[in-house]
């Protein structure tokens, strides 16, 4: 009897222990905003698919230097032996080939393709460089979006608190007789409201730190806290520079004019082919049914070597050549058309940030005045309520004005470090 009660408290102490350790909260990681950015270029999946993309773009700019500067030169070695009667007479014979050419007119097809490839380079770099911009505002965004949902869960676990002292003070009262069944019953149901509520915010933090390290391309359920608060400060207009050079220098327009130097170079190189093909060549080709012992054999029977110019020209074509031509033109077309669109789009963007910047602004002076009228009604209406001069229900609902105040204010600051960042994204910072 003795032995199984002591299993069962051991049992029992063994459980208990088991799940505070599982209930206790793991450490977290504090990084700062900068911190995250860091991690983000490193490991982003969007980053290292551009990068890759970028160094394919050198790899085949490289390739067009083929064309353009390089020469061809080819080295070729041949050995048989076979049978020529029957007889079963045998006969070997031996050749060697080496080959030099040189385009030197090709109508600028080379150049063309030369300089596509160069501004694909080019418009891979740009889109590494907008990436990462956008990247870095992916990162801020979950950055103070982790930091408003642990605001907000602050702002929901003072409101329980306040109903936990509600509910105690209205069950009191209505202990001694002078409240309602109806101003305890409304307390027990604001107090389940809030709870519930502060459920919900605890799941958002959660929700927050998963996307957060999601963006950063860590695993998503590693606990993370950010070093940093939403606050407010005056917003400097002289640190962002907004003119024509601004936009000019954006990566989208960058990457944009690039699209319309290879539709150039496109409708070059389909014209191309109208024009006349020159280039300069040297061979020598060597052959003999004796394998050679020395240099002096490659010069027997003969000494065949030739150099010369080559020129080539395409008379007819059918409508393929005409109907690639009409292709790059419109392609051409299509490129400027996207240039302009482009451009009204960051300056778009640039003023959307700014309007959402003054917006924000407003926001935070309007939350300010609201929140400080809201905790003096709170206070006023509790003191009421205390003297038995105002209801339960206008004591919540001055609670949950004062709450939504607090929220309010969260909100504002939120959207104003947000827009902040916005801008500097579509300054091309």
């Amino acid at each position: 009897m003795k032995k199984s009660i002591f299993l069962t408290i051991f049992t029992l102490f063994f459980w208990v222990n088991f799940t505070l350790a599982q209930t206790e909260p793991s450490s977290q990681e504090v990084l700062t905003i900068d911190e995250c950015i860091r991690i983000a270029l490193k490991n982003n999946y969007d980053i290292r698919t551009a990068e890759k993309n970028y160094d394919r773009a050198k790899y085949n700019f490289l390739g067009t230097w083929e064309g353009f500067f390089l020469p061809k030169v080819g080295l070729s070695y041949s050995g048989s032996r076979y049978r020529y009667d029957v007889a079963s007479q045998y006969q070997s014979s031996y050749g060697l080939g080496l080959s030099f050419t040189q385009t030197i007119f090709d109508g600028w097809n080379n150049v063309a393709n030369y300089n596509y490839s160069k501004k694909g380079k080019s418009s891979a770099r740009e889109n590494l460089k907008l990436t990462k911009q956008t990247v870095v505002l992916g990162v801020k965004n979950s950055c103070y979006a982790l930091l408003k949902t642990q605001m907000l869960l602050e702002v929901q676990t003072e409101a329980v608190k306040r109903s936990e002292e509600q509910l105690n003070m209205a069950k009191a009262k209505y202990d001694l007789g002078s409240a309602s069944l109806s101003d305890y019953l409304k307390a027990k149901v604001q107090l389940a409201n809030d709870s519930l509520a502060l459920i919900t915010d605890q799941n958002s933090i959660k929700l927050a730190e998963a996307d957060l390290n999601n963006i950063l391309g860590r695993n998503v359920d590693l606990p993370i806290q950010i070093d940093a608060k939403l606050e407010y400060k005056k917003f400097d207009p002289t640190a962002y520079p907004i003119t024509e050079k601004t936009i000019e220098n954006h990566p989208q327009i960058n990457i944009t004019k690039s699209e319309v130097d290879q539709a150039h170079s496109g409708l070059t190189m389909a014209r191309s082919v109208n024009l006349p093909n020159i280039s300069f060549g040297v061979n020598y080709n060597w052959s003999d049914t004796k394998f050679p012992e020395s240099w002096a054999d490659y010069r027997k029977p003969y000494d065949p070597w030739y150099m010369g110019i080559q020129v080539s020209l395409n008379l007819s074509n059918g409508l393929s050549t005409l109907s690639r031509i009409w292709s790059a033109q419109t392609n051409l077309q299509s490129a400027k058309e996207k240039l302009r669109k482009d451009r009204r789009e960051v300056k778009l963007e640039i003023n959307k940030a700014l309007l959402a910047i003054m917006e924000a602004e407003q926001k935070i002076r309007v939350t300010e005045d609201a929140l400080k009228s809201a905790e003096e009604d709170q206070n006023l209406t509790k003191e009421k309520y205390n003297l038995g001069a105002a209801s339960m229900l206008e004591l919540l609902d001055a609670n949950y004005s004062y709450k939504t105040a607090e929220s309010n204010q969260v909100q504002a600051l939120y959207d104003y470090n947000l827009a902040i960042a916005q801008l500097e994204k579509a300054v091309g910072k």
